[in-house]
């Protein structure tokens, strides 16, 4: 089955084709947006995903470290477990749809140049941050939750 490019309309052979041969755009999209403003709305979203990062990353670990330093007293463990909690439950639900805002921009670009460069440079390191900082950082901090609650009601130490 030959289709066409929906920009170039050079004949695309295998429905397979991510981008065309001849000018490198998507095979299909739903909804194109211009290239200059997805690549403005691409790292303006993006900054503003590690931003949130960042921020999550810092208020969890003075969390952390502020109730670690008082577990004598269950009661401000306990307060702040209710805070650190929270807030990786937002950080989870936050950065996930902050991500998919920016994975529309880059799969949406009508010339598929950001595709392109994540699909040749990014890949791998991309996926492997998106896990690292949506999964392996809240379940660490949720350890440590865990931990600093059992040893400040005695059950472990």
């Amino acid at each position: 089955m030959v289709t066409l490019c929906r920009k170039c309309r050079a004949p695309m052979d295998l429905p397979d084709f991510k981008f065309c041969p001849a000018c490198g755009a998507p095979a299909s999209m739903a909804f194109a947006v211009n290239h200059r403003d997805a690549v403005d709305q691409f790292g303006h979203h993006e900054t503003v995903l590690q931003n949130y990062r960042a921020m999550f990353l810092v208020s969890e670990t003075f969390a952390v470290s502020l109730a670690a330093t008082r577990l004598d007293n269950r009661g401000i463990v306990l307060l702040f477990a209710t805070f650190g909690i929270s807030l990786l439950i937002l950080w989870i639900i936050i950065t996930m749809l902050r991500a998919r805002v920016v994975d529309f921009f880059e799969k949406h670009d009508e010339d598929g140049a950001l595709m392109q460069y994540h699909n040749l440079v990014e890949g791998v390191p991309h996926r492997a941050g998106f896990w690292f900082f949506t999964v392996v950082l809240p379940a660490m901090f949720a350890l440590f939750w865990t931990g600093l609650i059992l040893l400040a009601y005695g059950v472990i130490g």
